[in-house]
């Protein structure tokens, strides 16, 4: 990549983390005017603008733009982003409610990866901490909490490896609580629960993620008495 625009797409991820989530896609928009991108500036760009699409809500249009992702992906022969397109692709249909286009997604994410030499990198470490974090949910939504929390331990110890400070660790630890409220195990639960809000980006894009992990953090107490 550009040095310019590698930083540009730094600042991108910054934004989203940090800050309004509507500065980011100008920004990606600013990206996606600059002449020759490589492959890589592309892809990287369309994932973010499927992302901020999903944190705004639209999530028709992020849809489309995780599918265009997903497609040029493998034209360009660039598996770890047709990983991401999928991963997005299977949260924004977990968030329109199709469960079984979600197990469809997750069942291609996992074929994707299987096919994928395994080796020593962050970027594998990445891919492989968002699967195992989907296939969590997956094992969550059909009822075995336990397996669900061996595949969350698995996802966090991934994600700490490729950044101690992930903003993925708060869903975790979200995720995590919530499993171990539904076990009944309420001190568990309230443990992770404020790990999950301390660690949380304060970028508008987790405001939907304060929001249930707050809530969450009420039921708990309220069981508690």
């Amino acid at each position: 990549m550009s040095d310019s625009v590698s930083k540009k797409l730094i600042i991108v991820k910054e934004l989203i983390n940090e800050d309004t989530i509507e500065d980011a896609l100008q920004l990606v928009k600013d990206i996606e005017q600059i002449e020759n991108l490589t492959p890589e500036e592309t892809l990287r760009s369309l994932y973010y603008k499927s992302k901020i699409h999903r944190g705004l809500g639209q999530l028709e249009l992020a849809l489309k733009i995780a599918e265009e992702l997903h497609q040029k992906s493998e034209e360009y022969n660039m598996p770890f982003f047709s990983l991401d397109a999928l991963d997005l692709k299977g949260w924004i249909f977990s968030d329109l409610g199709k469960e079984k286009e979600f197990y469809e997604i997750l069942e291609q994410q996992e074929t994707l990866f299987k096919s994928i030499l395994r080796e020593d990198s962050l970027e594998f470490r990445e891919r492989e901490g968002e699967l195992l974090f989907q296939i969590s949910f997956s094992t969550f939504l059909k009822g075995n909490l336990d397996l669900c929390l061996d595949y969350l331990n698995k996802s966090l110890t991934l994600r700490k490896q490729v950044d101690p400070c992930h903003p993925e660790i708060a869903r975790i630890f979200y995720l995590m609580s919530y499993t171990y409220a539904i076990k009944g195990e309420l001190k568990l639960a309230l443990e992770y629960a404020e790990k999950a809000i301390s660690i949380i980006p304060k970028g508008e894009y987790y405001n939907k993620d304060k929001g249930h992990i707050y809530r969450n953090m009420g039921n708990i107490y309220q069981e508690k008495g």
